[in-house]
């Protein structure tokens, strides 16, 4: 899909958010121009790799619909060895001892959230539990301890201990709003995570074991951003290792004179490779392409870097009413995210195809694609006003998501709240309220004048993604009990007049996305669901009884899917997403 010009988009009523700077030249940084070997193939390795220190082996995660298992391969020859089957809990981390002798790992329960840490030979073995209750572990250059970041509602916290887990040492900490990065995940407590489709970070030992370094997300007078920090492990001095402004930063890793990091200028963007000089802290692009870089691995002598690359393909899909009669009309490469279907009958939608999340219209057909708002990064939410003249959208500003509005035809921005973490609007039949989702890792449930005025909470207790009855009465969204004592989210129900609560639905454990959608006639609450490993939009009864399948796919992920006003067709995105280990070789320029 190409984009619209900027002079062009003006004229024709598109508007520009501003942007950050130009983007830093690349120079001649290691990896840089390099080749990549791909080491697996099958697409499924999302969840994590590592490389040996001396580049022999490369352990990674293979992800199935029986879940994930772990797996060493003898680059040489291509020769794999399974070191962990699956079970009932997530692999979610893998990493190699110093001496390369041993593989260890992260398991997460799937049902409590608890995380055990493994060890098993690298070529085999008894498998060993080593600790528990610990985030994403790496381990110091001498083996003797562990380094991870962990979160709760108040504040991250970057820990040393033993290897085994033991002899806690809190290095430093973040309160919030600022905060660590330990990855892609919200974790709402250890009993009751929302785990799936994230991505897990850890901390990176300096090669002299002196230092450690982190992502941080934090503000400053000109808004909100991410870098990459390190601490003194002995003095617990923190310093910036660079004065780059990215939206995301993921896994960092030390080179002998620098580091190499994953990060992305926008907050939806795909993470690319870049490199930080240390001694000027000035970062350069290393890659350039629209797949996303996670988990990266280097050997001991820093000449061999091990990543997951991941590519996604979105589609939209019309399905009839009743869940037959499914047809694609429109494939990108890149991230599709929100979908509505206008009165007119066409389809609104966002995605990120000019590199940041905007919104876009086109026929429900597929054809008369056009663009209405450039740079806005527009992702968490979208919403046609009851009058049908108006879009409501979350957008990121400065590191914070506020809602706007834009007329149908691409006039008029408005940005419409100044809280931190406005998202997932909702309005209602009788055209009176605009529901949303406010808060971070635990977001509660208001409404606010369409016209302006002040914002009524309507749940106290965590909430997310909100969904209005067609009578306009009650509110369904995505629940956690406050004492946190649930084994999972379930689905809430309540009165959008003064927030009782009503009624509740516990998910299978087997549920993906906190995402549910009330049915045309109100009888039932569609959500999505993926027993075998593939999304499905089902349906829970409201008077009760199992949920049922809807939808009939046979493969990829559902992002969202809407209704349109009668009930007759779904607008459905879907995407296909692979993820392979690559090698990439140190370039000797």
């Amino acid at each position: 899909m190409a984009l619209i010009a900027v002079s062009v988009g003006v004229a024709l009523g598109i508007y520009k958010f501003i942007s950050k700077g130009p983007i830093t030249e690349t120079r001649n940084v290691p990896f840089f121009g390099s080749d990549m070997t791909r080491l697996t193939t099958t697409g499924r390795s999302k969840r994590g790799a590592a490389i040996s220190p001396d580049g022999k082996y490369v352990a990674h995660i293979l992800s199935g619909t029986d879940g994930e298992s772990l797996w060493v391969r003898q680059v040489a020859v291509a020769n794999d060895t399974r070191l962990a089957a699956p079970s009932d809990s997530y692999i979610v981390w893998v990493t190699f001892s110093p001496d390369g002798n041993f593989v260890y790992y992260l398991s997460l329960e799937r049902d409590k959230g608890e995380t055990e840490m493994f060890r098993v030979p690298v070529l085999g073995g008894p498998t060993v539990k080593i600790a528990n209750d610990i985030g994403a572990p790496e381990i110091s250059p001498d083996g003797t301890k562990i380094a991870f970041m962990i979160t709760n509602q108040e504040e991250t916290r970057l820990i040393v201990t033993n290897i085994d887990g033991t002899n806690q040492d809190l290095l430093m900490s973040r309160t919030a709003p600022d905060y660590l990065n330990p990855g892609e995940v919200v974790l709402v407590s250890r009993k009751n995570p929302d785990y799936l489709n994230m991505y897990w970070y850890a901390p990176a030992w300096s090669p002299d074991g002196k230092s450690i370094a982190f992502p941080v997300n934090q503000s400053d007078e000109k808004g909100r951003y991410e870098t990459v920090m390190a601490v003194d492990v002995e003095t617990r001095v923190e310093r910036k290792l660079t004065d780059e402004r990215w939206q995301q930063v993921g896994q960092a890793r030390w080179l002998a004179d620098g580091l190499v990091v994953s990060a992305a200028e926008t907050p939806i963007g795909s993470k690319q490779l870049w490199h930080i000089s240390l001694t000027d802290g000035a970062a350069a692009r290393i890659t350039r392409d629209l797949n996303d870089y996670q988990y990266l691995n280097l050997t001991s002598d820093s000449q061999t870097l091990a990543v997951v690359q991941n590519h996604t393909v979105s589609n939209i899909w019309t399905v009839g009413g009743d869940g037959s009669a499914a047809k694609q009309i429109m494939s990108e490469a890149g991230w599709l995210n929100e979908l509505i279907w206008l009165p007119d009958g066409r389809l609104a939608y966002t995605s990120n195809a000019g590199g940041s999340s905007d919104v876009w219209v086109m026929n429900a057909d597929g054809t008369g694609i056009r663009q209405l708002t450039v740079g806005a990064n527009a992702r968490l939410g979208l919403a046609v006003t009851a009058d049908e003249k108006q879009l409501i959208f979350a957008a990121e500003r400065d590191g914070k998501y506020n809602l706007w509005r834009i007329n149908i035809d691409g006039s008029n921005l408005e940005r419409i709240t100044n809280g931190d973490g406005e998202l997932y609007p909702q309005c209602t039949p009788d055209g009176r309220w605009i529901v949303y989702q406010s808060g971070g890792s635990y977001p509660t449930i208001w409404k606010m004048p369409i016209g302006g005025g002040e914002a009524v909470a309507i749940t106290k207790t965590t909430g997310s993604r909100p969904s209005i009855s067609p009578d306009g009465k009650l509110v369904a969204y995505h629940y956690l009990d406050s004492s946190f004592e649930r084994s999972r989210w379930g689905i809430g129900i309540s009165s959008l007049e003064d927030g009782k609560r009503v009624k509740r639905f516990d998910f299978p454990s087997t549920v993906v996305e906190r995402l549910v959608k009330w049915t045309r006639d109100g009888s039932g609450i569609a959500f999505l669901n993926s027993p075998g490993g593939v999304h499905n939009i089902w349906i829970q009864p409201i008077d009760g009884g199992a949920s049922k399948p809807l939808t009939d796919f046979t493969s990829d992920n559902i992002i969202s899917f809407n209704w349109n006003a009668d009930g007759s067709q779904l607008g459905v995105i879907r995407a296909v997403e692979t993820s392979d280990v690559l090698l990439i070789n140190r370039s000797s320029k």
